[in-house]
């Protein structure tokens, strides 16, 4: 088995135990040749821990983050600060720099080397379909993407989530790679048409039922008009209609109080958080 192979299967044993994959998005996928990922420990052919650096480039400037994935049995401080020694070279020793965690272990490791928490992410979940769905419907043309709608839709994405480095950094070749994974659907992404793409929600189905609003945005002249309700209500819809997705979910910036008020009128509740933390 190559170690493209082994990472593979390491992903797929933490996603089944987890619940949810070790890496984001942005640092999928793990290929050893791409030098953005590094298999700290082995045995037997088997990956026991991993971690992952991807560069994001926004406003001219570079930042790297920093994720790791260890086996449950290795989750405790002592060891998850020994796996963050030594993953720091993925970082390339430049600043700015940030390290995600989701569990514990490592919020104590990082917590004893200095790092302080710098934003957190929720993971928000709820039972399909909607119970109010009706109610979230406004008054905006909702369709189906089609490909004329991509250079539209990386404008929006761009004005929506100007100064949020991650979503900000969707451009045409990493949306042309989202497009070749085997879980896009252009019948799952739907388009708010104001003379063009004034919005847009992607949606994207897990292997373990849930259906993901994956990303959803507005264009700011047109926020506050009820437009980002019509498109979440258009995407929970679809999510709903699958008879392979059982909930939805959807990742929320607990900074972004709008959205998450709105998310959790529509009865969605937390069931994980993923923190970011900078050297202090």
């Amino acid at each position: 088995m190559s170690q493209h192979d082994q990472i593979a299967d390491f992903v797929d044993t933490l996603t089944r135990y987890d619940g949810i994959p070790p890496f984001s998005d942005a640092k999928l996928p793990l290929d050893p040749a791409s030098k953005r990922v590094v298999v700290i420990a082995e045995k037997d052919g088997v990956v026991a821990i991993a971690a992952s650096a991807s560069h994001v480039q926004s406003d001219g400037s570079v930042h790297r983050e920093l994720e790791t994935a260890t086996r449950p049995v290795m989750r405790f401080a002592a060891f998850e600060g020994a796996v963050i020694d030594a993953a720091m070279p993925l970082l390339d020793g430049a600043d700015p720099y940030s390290i995600w965690s989701s569990r514990s272990s490592l919020d104590a490791a990082l917590g004893d080397r200095g790092f302080v928490k710098s934003r957190t992410v929720e993971f928000l979940v709820v039972d399909l379909p909607l119970v109010d769905a009706a109610a979230t419907s406004a008054d905006h043309p909702i369709r189906t993407f089609v490909p004329g709608d991509t250079d539209g839709l990386i404008r929006v994405n761009r004005s929506a989530f100007d100064g949020h480095r991650e979503a900000a950094a969707l451009d045409m070749e990493a949306f042309d790679r989202y497009q070749r994974e085997p879980w896009f659907d252009a019948e799952g992404v739907f388009i708010a048409d104001n003379d063009g793409v004034a919005g847009f929600c992607w949606t994207k189905v897990h292997p373990n039922g849930d259906g993901e609003i994956f990303r959803i945005a507005v264009d700011p002249i047109h926020q506050g008009t009820g437009m980002g309700i019509s498109l979440l209500s258009a995407g929970f819809s679809y999510l709903a209609s699958r008879s392979d997705v059982r909930r939805g979910v959807l990742w929320v910036d607990t900074a972004n109080t709008t959205a998450a008020r709105l998310y959790r009128s529509l009865g969605m509740t937390r069931e994980r958080a993923n923190t970011e933390f900078v050297p202090g």
